[in-house]
């Protein structure tokens, strides 16, 4: 069974593989250094870290998948079926801000959007697990 916690980790471990892309490309790809710094601090990230945050985002995308699978076997599109639930909309907010809509749906500060859109395949590599699984359905 999903918890709060795992849905919490998902937006925060996306935080932590950002500035885990923006320290060891000195702020190349994904924040620039300023923010990622910032960022570190804030989310509580350490070098040589960076393996692990993603296999906790992987560990939780496969719990969201399987949830998402049996909801779609039960009979609906939700995560538990056929009623809407506050996991389908926390979800639905916190993959969105992984992988941002296109400007003109979505505004955001030009850095921020460059900063997403460095990690958007990353973002979407880990998100393909949920595609493929719901194919199926």
């Amino acid at each position: 069974m999903l918890n709060h916690e795992q849905v919490n980790g998902l937006i925060w471990n996306h935080r932590l593989m950002m500035t885990d892309g923006s320290m060891n490309s000195g702020g190349e790809k994904g924040f620039p250094l300023p923010i990622a710094h910032y960022l570190a601090g804030r989310y509580g990230y350490a070098d040589g870290r960076g393996d692990e945050i993603r296999e906790q985002l992987q560990q939780t995308v496969t719990a969201l998948s399987a949830q998402l699978l049996e909801g779609r076997v039960a009979g609906g599109p939700y995560y538990f079926g056929g009623e809407l639930t506050a996991l389908d909309v926390c979800s639905s907010a916190v993959i969105g801000a992984q992988v941002p809509l296109p400007e003109e749906w979505c505004p955001m500060h030009t850095k921020t959007r460059s900063a997403f859109e460095a990690q958007k395949s990353e973002a979407l590599a880990l998100l393909s697990l949920s595609l493929a699984l719901l194919s199926l359905s």
